[in-house]
């Protein structure tokens, strides 16, 4: 079991078969400017991301995590091929609430051509005072039972410095 300290506050352990990811792999497959980090398991098709971004004073006050989960759904539903909503529902990470939003949708290379791919993705908001934390879990829609298993080790680990 490998384990790192994120951003200087937020504690992980994963499977050891997991890879750290570059910052061009991790530019490539999240296009944004967020602090992130990043492992894949590229033998069964997986990938964690894991952001984080201050929020300003209005969103840091009246903004939860189900709302930025909201806007991250209406960014999902233009931006990625096929989009379908699986579900929805709170998640607890180190004793806070959380918003989990688990989805699908067919990949496509960094060029934007199809590879006609199934992949599912389990999208947790974390919300701690002004900070957002963003875990993306993504995997191959035939290797779900796995994938449950990982993201449950990976959750079970999760805990905050104080």
């Amino acid at each position: 079991m490998k384990r790192e300290i994120l951003f200087n506050e937020l504690q992980i352990a994963y499977n050891d078969e997991f890879q750290a990811m570059s910052r061009e792999e991790l530019n490539r497959y999240f296009r944004d400017n967020l602090e992130r980090w990043g492992i894949r398991y590229p033998e069964h098709h997986m990938m964690v991301s894991v952001s984080k971004k201050d929020a300003g004073l209005f969103t840091g006050l009246l903004t939860d995590a189900k709302s930025i989960l909201r806007g991250a759904e209406r960014c999902n539903k233009r931006f990625l091929r096929d989009y379908c909503r699986i579900d929805e529902a709170p998640v607890w990470v180190d004793g806070q609430q959380a918003e989990r939003l688990r989805f699908s949708y067919t990949a496509d290379d960094s060029a934007g051509k199809s590879l006609n791919i199934r992949q599912n993705c389990e999208l947790i908001v974390i919300k701690l005072r002004r900070r957002v934390y963003a875990l993306h879990f993504l995997y191959r829609n035939d290797n779900i039972n796995e994938a449950k298993a990982q993201l449950d080790v990976i959750l079970q680990s999760l805990r905050f410095s104080p």
